[in-house]
């Protein structure tokens, strides 16, 4: 029997569709692969369309868009044999990035094809899980900002950035970690698994997704100098140095709102709000099977 690998796509052109179907087709036949299509048509659709493909038992199931497709695939195969694959088709495409999955879509294909597999970790948070980044303040906005926009592309996350800058509002929290308390009004607070968050982007270039532990980022109010030097360096992938920049790695944390309202965050490029005051921010070790290039 042939194995059968399912191609989640988020909505995209028709002719990007004959275009990843032909490309698919011709590596398909070499390696001796069936594989079928599903377009996913509104938030929450991958879910369902990967359940399909696990029940039809899916060799494989591929994410074909940019880091919140891939983290709505990801729910479901969490502990299960089956892998996730990626086409980086998104924005940002962070997740891929951070795994050197080729932007080329020949390229990536034939790593899918390769099946080549590794065992990541997953961040937990609020009943979710997070392949990449849970953010807070800043980042949280900024997200909010971008998808409120309907508008994709590097120039768009400039004007979300600097729209969220100008309106931006500080929350207060508390969190507990390895019994250290701390109170913090950050301008950025961001939880990482990967080295990077979309762009070449990073504010966590020595994050490892299979080592047990998450990465902190708390950065305090800045100035627009540093600010823009902040983007500098992330851009260039250098580590930022200042006092004004704190950094930990957890394997558990707890954190508490100290503010009215909710709790705003967001998961690999996907707003969110909760009006829980405290919750808990943990490591689940190598839940989930992914095909990689093999390095």
């Amino acid at each position: 029997m042939k194995k059968k690998i399912y191609f989640i796509v988020n909505p995209i052109s028709q002719k990007k569709i004959i275009k990843l179907k032909n490309e698919i087709s011709n590596q398909a036949n070499k390696y001796n692969v069936e594989f079928e299509i599903l377009k996913s048509t509104f938030r929450g659709h991958s879910l369902i369309l990967t359940k399909k493909a696990i029940e039809k038992k899916a060799y494989a199931v591929v994410a074909c868009g940019g880091d919140g497709t891939i983290n709505e695939i990801a729910r479901v195969l969490v502990d299960k044999q089956t892998p996730l694959g990626i086409i980086p088709m998104g924005s940002g495409n962070g997740i891929a990035g951070h795994f050197g999955i080729p932007s080329n879509l020949s390229d990536a294909i034939n790593t899918i094809f390769m099946d080549y597999r590794i065992k990541m970790d997953l961040g937990f948070f609020d009943k979710k899980i997070f392949l990449g980044n849970l953010g807070f303040g800043l980042e949280s906005i900024f997200i909010k900002n971008y998808n409120k926009r309907g508008l994709h592309g590097f120039f768009a996350y400039c004007i979300a950035f600097f729209k969220s800058i100008n309106s931006f509002i500080y929350p207060k929290f508390k969190i507990e970690c390895q019994s250290n308390k701390m109170e913090l009004r950050p301008l950025v607070l961001l939880i990482s698994n990967l080295n990077q968050q979309g762009y070449n982007f990073t504010l966590t270039p020595n994050a490892k997704s299979n080592d047990g532990n998450l990465e902190m980022v708390f950065i305090k109010k800045l100035n627009i100098f540093k600010i823009l030097k902040l983007l500098i360096f992330t851009l260039q992938r250098k580590e930022f140095i200042s006092n004004e920049v704190h950094r930990k790695s957890f394997s558990k944390m707890r954190i508490t709102n100290l503010k009215e309202g909710s709790i705003e965050y967001e998961i690999d490029g996907e707003f969110f709000e909760t009006p829980k005051k405290t919750l808990e921010i943990s490591v689940l070790n190598e839940k989930l099977s992914l095909i990689v290039p093999e390095s």
